[in-house]
């Protein structure tokens, strides 16, 4: 029995190949492991209590519809326009001013309406007007905010405002009837919030 060629002659040309595949195989492999450790040289500025930063512990920092840099720190809300920053404050003889000036969180919803998140309320930004709603619980008003302790903010696709609070569970706000539903722990139900 006669055996064919082409099972006992090597190919020469078909090593080369397989041999230039493997190069290349590694060295894409020593690339995609040493370019991200290579990090970009970037330029940062420095903004500090020096440039009018109202405190230097930042909780949150947003950037609005409109390009300004909004600083949520424990003592007050700072806007920052690349030049210069204006800080807002609770005022206690001023209903208009922020409900406390410890921020916690920052957002924006679907009509570029800015909200502020405190430890104490919560706070629409009236932009015409340069002063703030607040949102705040009232024991009375089953439709008010659960908890003054606002933690996040977050809108969605929809133009829904939803807000995490500090032992009230989850708001969601129903901005057509200026009323929050809540959302918290049920033990006897099985699919509320854990």
């Amino acid at each position: 029995m006669k055996i064919p060629r082409y099972f006992y002659t090597f190919d020469m040309s078909r090593l080369h190949y397989m041999k230039n595949y493997l190069i290349c195989c590694i060295v894409s492999l020593v690339s995609a492991i040493t370019l991200p450790a290579q990090a970009p040289k970037l330029p940062f500025t420095h903004i500090s209590n020096d440039q009018g930063l109202s405190n230097s512990t930042i909780e949150a920092v947003f950037q609005d519809n409109q390009g300004f840099i909004w600083f949520a720190t424990r003592d007050g809300l700072n806007r920052y326009d690349g030049a210069e920053i204006i800080t807002y404050r609770n005022n206690p003889a001023d209903t208009t001013s922020l409900s406390d000036s410890y921020i916690r969180c920052i957002s924006e919803d679907q009509e570029h309406n800015l909200w502020i998140g405190t430890i104490n309320g919560l706070n629409r930004f009236n932009r015409a007007k340069n002063n703030f709603t607040r949102f705040r619980h009232q024991a009375s008003d089953p439709n008010s905010l659960s908890s003054n302790g606002v933690t996040s903010i977050a809108a969605d696709k929809k133009g829904n405002l939803w807000i995490g609070t500090d032992g009230g569970g989850v708001n969601l706000l129903d901005n057509s009837r200026n009323r929050f539903i809540h959302f918290h722990h049920q033990p006897s139900t099985a699919n509320s919030l854990a």
